[in-house]
C-alpha cells in the first residue's frame, strides 16, 4: 500500500476540515478542493513562507501571495502578544496556575501548527486562549 501524506499528517488534513484534535471550528474554503502537493513541495525539507506564497499566487492571483504573507503575520503577531500575556500572568498567580497556563501555551503552539492549513480555525484556537487568558481564576477552594 502507497503512503499518502494523510498517513502520516491526518491533524492537518483535519485542519483543513475544521478540526484539531478535541477543538471545532469552520472547514477551510481549500477542504476537498486541494491537494497536499498543491501547496508542499515533498521534494523540499525546509520549506518557507515565501514558497508557500507564491503557491497561491500560481493558482490565484499575485495579491494572493500578499494575503497568505497578511495572515500568516497576524497568526503570528497573536501568538507573540498571548505568550507575553501567559508570562505576565504566570508572574502574578504564581505555581497553582502552572498547569493551565502550559495548557494555553500548548494550545499557542497547536494554532502555529495548524497555521495555513485552516486560518479562520487557527484564530479561533487563539480566541479561546485569549478568551481564557481574561477570565478570573476561581480561587476559592
Amino acid at each position: 500500500m502507497a503512503a499518502t501524506c494523510k498517513s502520516c499528517h491526518s491533524e492537518y488534513d483535519d485542519a483543513l476540515k475544521g478540526t484539531w484534535h478535541d477543538r471545532k471550528g469552520k472547514p477551510d474554503a481549500h477542504a476537498g478542493r486541494v491537494k497536499c502537493i498543491d501547496c508542499h513541495d515533498v521534494n523540499s525539507r525546509s520549506q518557507r513562507d515565501q514558497s508557500f506564497s507564491l503557491r497561491c499566487a500560481h493558482c490565484h492571483h499575485d495579491g494572493y501571495a500578499r494575503l497568505y504573507s497578511d495572515l500568516q503575520n497576524s497568526v503570528l503577531t497573536r501568538q507573540t502578544q498571548l505568550r507575553r500575556a501567559i508570562q505576565l500572568k504566570s508572574k502574578k498567580q504564581g505555581d497553582d496556575e502552572e498547569p493551565k497556563l502550559d495548557d494555553l501555551s500548548q494550545q499557542i503552539m497547536d494554532a502555529g501548527r495548524v497555521g495555513a492549513h485552516n486560518f479562520q480555525l487557527t484564530h479561533t484556537l487563539l480566541d479561546e486562549v485569549e478568551q481564557r487568558l481574561s477570565t478570573p481564576t476561581d480561587n476559592t477552594n
